[in-house]
């Protein structure tokens, strides 16, 4: 993080939407800024995430997409980092969507992969398997090394990428808590060529 904000760039914070309970409270206050949808659900959360001390821009990956994306770009060259659920807001769980690329592409903001954990926690049986942390657990917040944009290139190579990173790191916050949600990540095969 102080290795890209003493660049005089904002970062783009990427982690999965069934993490995002503990960073809400962890990263109050700093006016990150979010993208919330425009359903109901999205109208609770962006009042919510206000009152957090986080910016709010209002669209989605369906319903204002193009609004959306617009309105995150214009906060990012505005210097104001942003959050992003890649997976978000109705899934698949942990499959990366596009707008994140756009987003960095577009700024020059580069993308910082967050895994996240807890111990004890209770997992919802909501579509991205959101994490609740329960009273008095210990909570770990692990930062990739930031992605630099790379405009052009097969997105779905990109995409595997960084699920890739996230699911490394969400392993690696796991371990710290004593923890473990979520299966190995697929091993390169010797021999295989790494990105």
């Amino acid at each position: 993080m102080e290795r890209v904000h003493s660049s005089g760039r904002a970062a783009i914070y990427a982690f999965w939407h069934g993490k995002l309970l503990a960073l809400e409270y962890l990263y109050r206050g700093r006016a990150i800024h979010v993208l919330s949808s425009w359903h109901r659900d999205g109208e609770l959360s962006a009042r919510l995430m206000a009152a957090l001390g986080f910016g709010v821009v209002r669209g989605s990956t369906s319903r204002g997409s193009a609004r959306g994306l617009l309105g995150m770009l214009a906060k990012v060259r505005e210097g104001f980092d942003l959050a992003i659920t890649p997976d978000g807001p109705r899934g698949p769980a942990e499959s990366v969507q596009r707008g994140i690329f756009v987003l960095s592409e577009k700024s020059g903001a580069p993308i910082v992969p967050i895994g996240v954990a807890a111990c004890p926690a209770r997992r919802l049986s909501s579509w991205d398997g959101f994490l609740v942390p329960l009273p008095f657990s210990r909570v770990s917040v692990v930062f990739g090394r930031p992605i630099e944009p790379a405009a052009g290139g097969p997105f779905d190579e990109k995409a595997l990428s960084l699920e890739q990173e996230l699911k490394r790191l969400t392993l690696e916050a796991e371990r710290l808590v004593g923890a473990s949600t979520h299966p190995e990540p697929p091993r390169t095969p010797p021999g295989a060529e790494t990105r």
